[in-house]
């Protein structure tokens, strides 16, 4: 077996563990229980746009581990893979939540 093989196996086996891994930890659809119609979804738009509605208890991110020191465990991970507060924030206002 020479160099190339070796690292033409390597790779192969390196893109076949990752896309194993992105098929297990995709976002997947979380079950509700029940089906919305379309006619109820209207419904929920149309009351969204007559009653504004604020959110005032809402954990959008990772805001306390920006800037933290001294963190361990977890912590250290959720620091290192940063905080997404303007994309939760982006959509709950495209679900009509202010």
């Amino acid at each position: 077996m020479n160099r190339r093989q070796v690292l033409l196996g390597t790779g192969t086996a390196f893109a076949l563990l990752a896309g194993l891994g992105w098929l297990k930890t995709r976002k997947k659809p979380v079950p509700i229980g029940f089906e919305i119609s379309q006619y109820e979804l209207d419904r929920a738009w149309q009351f969204l746009h007559e009653n504004p509605a604020i959110d005032i208890h809402a954990h959008p991110g990772r805001t306390f581990v920006r800037g933290a020191t001294g963190l361990k465990g977890k912590l250290k991970l959720y620091k290192a893979l940063g905080t997404f507060e303007d994309k939760t924030v982006a959509d709950m206002k495209n679900g009509g939540v202010g």
